[in-house]
């Protein structure tokens, strides 16, 4: 394995790095987080609004997705990994103490899944990096803390601007500049480097077509209107960086 990616929720690591795993999902492992159903079920707003009756037929269908999804872009289900946290929605008021013994305990599952995997090649491990959402700020501060907890020899770590937060936090700055996603993403807390992943038409294309198997979650972040913002985000990115390819995502490594 190559590529390890951290995706809070079952749609991230497709979303924010899709372009990536058209090429290397073969060689990739996706690891989602809170991927669990509460043990008395739920019925939250959001599940509502993704068409669903509770969090049990949630999590169920949304497991299904992601493997279909998965699958699309070329990652065995050998290599889907689904950890048994509850998201934020079923969580409910949390204490600052059991906030931190969530993420100590995602930090473990993190160094350990490094460790299960580290060899040659290196190890490339993507983290969100935005922050924009409660849950990726665990498994952001999560992952910072578990590089803490091994040797990073052939491990290199990145952090990935989380889809669909950069679009809309993109079309709400007064001009399009890519180096205030990366000032969000550092808040000059630790030095980064940015690197971009080129794609083509085709992948970009093969992305779209398995961000749209997460049909539950497509329709109430905006449906095709949000593919063709991903589209044009991917393009805007790549033209910005003056690259020979169409498309892009960009990630930042820790240094």
């Amino acid at each position: 394995m190559t590529n390890i990616i951290l995706s809070p929720h079952f749609d991230d690591a497709v979303l924010s790095l899709g372009g990536l795993l058209t090429r290397e999902g073969a060689n990739s492992i996706v690891a989602t987080f809170f991927a669990a159903a509460p043990i008395t079920a739920q019925q939250k707003q959001w599940d509502k609004d993704c068409g669903f009756i509770d969090s049990d037929q949630a999590i169920c269908e949304r497991t299904k997705e992601n493997h279909q999804a998965l699958a699309c872009v070329s990652v065995p289900r050998t290599q889907i990994r689904n950890y048994r946290y509850l998201d934020a929605q079923y969580r409910g008021a949390c204490t600052p103490q059991d906030e931190q013994n969530l993420e100590a305990a995602i930090a473990k599952d993190i160094a350990k899944l490094i460790d299960e995997n580290r060899g040659a090649p290196p190890i490339k491990i993507f983290s969100p990096g935005l922050g924009w959402h409660g849950d990726h700020v665990l498994v952001k501060r999560a992952f910072i803390e578990s590089l803490k907890q091994i040797s990073q020899t052939s491990v290199d770590g990145f952090l990935y601007q989380d889809i669909p937060y950069a679009c809309w936090l993109l079309e709400n700055m007064p001009s399009s500049d890519f180096r205030s996603l990366e000032q969000i993403v550092n808040r000059g807390e630790f030095p980064i480097e940015r690197e971009a992943l080129p794609f083509s038409q085709g992948e970009m294309a093969k992305k779209v077509e398995a961000i749209e198997l997460y049909r539950s979650q497509l329709a109430p972040m905006g449906g095709k209107e949000l593919c063709e913002k991903i589209i044009k985000f991917g393009a805007k990115q790549a033209e910005a960086l003056q690259l020979s390819d169409p498309f892009c995502e960009v990630v930042y490594r820790l240094i």
